[in-house]
Formats: structure tokens, C-alpha cells, sequence
């Protein structure tokens, strides 16, 4: 048990909050970590963190290891940690590294046919479902005799909330007294469970 400090509590270790060990004696401190061993052993720490100090802390605590980054801007372990990580493997550890296209994003990997066409195949299907969106809404309009604006036909695509909040906005710019919002979420949350349904069906078409 640790020693009483001036405050009649007990002492607790600054690395881990042990109260039986002081961080001199810790065994998770990086100074009594001697080697890290990166393929026999496995172990996962959850990690989350906003403000300067905990970040700074994780740098520390983390040297020698892999961080797992959850794509949120504040725990970003940046590209100057992955080289002195890199560099501190072996060259057979260093090769089981693989990094997705994603964290680097070059032009040699990213701008290829198949992602260049995938780009063009998302904006023209954006382009005839907002189309397409348009003439369905004409359509009610018609037939309700003017009760509903087929601008809310434009929001019916899988875009949650941006192509509503373009509606609502194209409509007050036309109308000040038009006050879409609400209106669009139903045709845009309608496009998601449009896509969804469509996704599947190409899948269990294509997938085999």
C-alpha cells in the first residue's frame, strides 16, 4: 500500500492511479517498458480525447505503438508519429503495415478509372434523382390542384438533411412565406430508404 500524503490520502501512481505502486515502480510507464513486443503480444486500449494535455499524454504513452485512429479530427495521430513508428519496426513487422488509400489519398492511388468512375456514376445518379424528383412533383402538383410544390420533389435523394436544406432554401429565395424544411425530410428520408432497398437489390443481382 502506498504511503499517506499531506492531504491524509492515500498516494495513488500518476501513470495508472494504482494505489499499491508508486510511478517509479509502474509497470506500464514507458520507462519500465523495455521492449514492445508487436506481434506475439495484443493489447487494445480505448482511447477518447478532446483538450491539448490528453492528446499530448497519448503520444507519450503510445510511443512504440499502434494507434488505431477513429477518423475523428481530434485524435488524429498524425503523419510524423506513423514514421517514427514505422521506423522503429523491423523490416518483416514493417511490411505487415498496410495503409488504405484513404489515409493518404494520392494521386496514384485515388485518381484511377474505377474511382474517377465511381465519382461519375454518383453524380449522375444524383442528377436524375433530383430530375426525376422534379417531374414526380410537378405530377402532385397537378393532381392536388396546387397543394403541394414540387420543389419538395428535389429533395429525394439519399443526401440527409443538405438536399432539404437546398429545397428550403431555393423556396425561400422564390417565396419568403415558403418554409420547405419539414416538408422535404419526407422525400429525403425517403431517398435513403429508396438507396438502401436499391443497394440490396444489386447486390443480391451482382453478388451472386
Amino acid at each position: 500500500m502506498n504511503p499517506v500524503g499531506t492531504d491524509v490520502r492515500t498516494l495513488t501512481c500518476k501513470c495508472c492511479g494504482s494505489f499499491r505502486h508508486l510511478v517509479a515502480n509502474c509497470p506500464d510507464t514507458w520507462e519500465n517498458q523495455p521492449k514492445v513486443n508487436v506481434t506475439e503480444d495484443e493489447h487494445a486500449v480505448l482511447f477518447t480525447g478532446y483538450n491539448k494535455d490528453e492528446i499530448a499524454r497519448l503520444g507519450v504513452d503510445a510511443r512504440n505503438c499502434a494507434v488505431l485512429d477513429s477518423a475523428c479530427s481530434s485524435t488524429v495521430c498524425g503523419k510524423v508519429w506513423l514514421d517514427g513508428y514505422l521506423k522503429s519496426l523491423d523490416k518483416e513487422d514493417r511490411g505487415k503495415v498496410v495503409q488504405a488509400v484513404g489515409s493518404k489519398l494520392s494521386a496514384d492511388k485515388f485518381l484511377t478509372l474505377d474511382t474517377l468512375g465511381i465519382l461519375a456514376l454518383g453524380a449522375f445518379a444524383f442528377c436524375i434523382g433530383t430530375a426525376t424528383g422534379l417531374l414526380m412533383g410537378k405530377i402532385m402538383y397537378r393532381v392536388t390542384g396546387g397543394k403541394v410544390n414540387p420543389l419538395i420533389g428535389a429533395a429525394g435523394v439519399s443526401a440527409v438533411p443538405m438536399a432539404a436544406r437546398v429545397v428550403n432554401k431555393v423556396g425561400l429565395e422564390t417565396n419568403h412565406h415558403n418554409f420547405l424544411l419539414m416538408h422535404a425530410m419526407g422525400p429525403n428520408v425517403a431517398g435513403v430508404i429508396g438507396s438502401a432497398v436499391a443497394a440490396g437489390i444489386l447486390l443480391a443481382m451482382v453478388g451472386g
